[in-house]
């Protein structure tokens, strides 16, 4: 007589299966399949390194996309050396990208048509952190287009969470891929260089030093 366990068992033992549910949960919520995860050692390591390095394709594709898209040279910063970095990540803006009116006015057209025009905001996350760097160009960030950058990343995460408390029309399990931001918490943090107030966006802007904007969290 076969054990209650040989399902499992059998599935362990054949590797082809075990790297398509790896690749299955790949831009998942890792939380979800932590049980899966934990399971065994042979599906622990396995897992960490299958999943870490389709993370990191991931991130390497969103910045070229992001890039692409914005016109300038962004960073997405991730340390992935154990499946809980996973779960943070950071995106540096270039100054030159918030010096251009024109890169901004992409944007909030990106931002009408998808709701969320913003690098890893489909892939579920503790934290996604913006930030930004000052790039070959030297140029300082226009405070005001900045300003405009982060009342259009509050409006996604306000979407979010309209989405979420309405379900929009959609089943409640159907409701996490049309999500704008799937980040649980969204913080903008950012350097300027002009005193100014963004009452609408919960933060401020203080003369020559770094902000932090929490604007989250956009799921419960």
């Amino acid at each position: 007589m076969s054990s209650s366990t040989q399902p499992a068992e059998d599935f362990i033992n054949i590797s082809e299966l075990r790297h398509l549910a790896y690749e299955h949960i790949a831009t998942d919520d890792l939380a979800a399949h932590k049980g899966f995860l934990l399971s065994c050692s042979t599906i622990h390591s396995e897992a960490t390194a299958s999943l870490l390095k389709s993370r990191r394709a991931y991130i390497a594709a969103e910045t070229k996309r992001w890039s692409a898209k914005y016109n300038a040279p962004i960073r997405i910063i991730q340390k992935l050396d154990t499946l809980r970095d996973s779960h943070s990540v950071e995106v540096e803006l270039p100054s030159s990208m918030v010096y251009d009116d024109s890169v901004l006015k992409t944007i909030e057209t990106e931002h009408r048509r998808n709701g969320a025009a913003f690098p890893m905001s489909g892939i579920p996350l503790y934290k996604l952190e913006f930030t930004t760097y000052v790039d070959d160009s030297e140029q300082e960030v226009d405070s005001e287009i900045m300003l405009r950058f982060a009342r259009l990343l509050h409006s996604a995460v306000l979407r979010t969470n309209y989405e979420l408390n309405t379900q929009s029309g959609v089943e409640r399990e159907g409701v996490e891929a049309s999500l704008p931001i799937k980040a649980k918490i969204v913080i903008f943090d950012w350097r300027c260089r002009i005193v100014s107030i963004g009452r609408d966006v919960g933060c401020s802007m203080l003369a020559n030093e770094p902000t932090r904007s929490y604007i989250g969290p956009t799921r419960g």
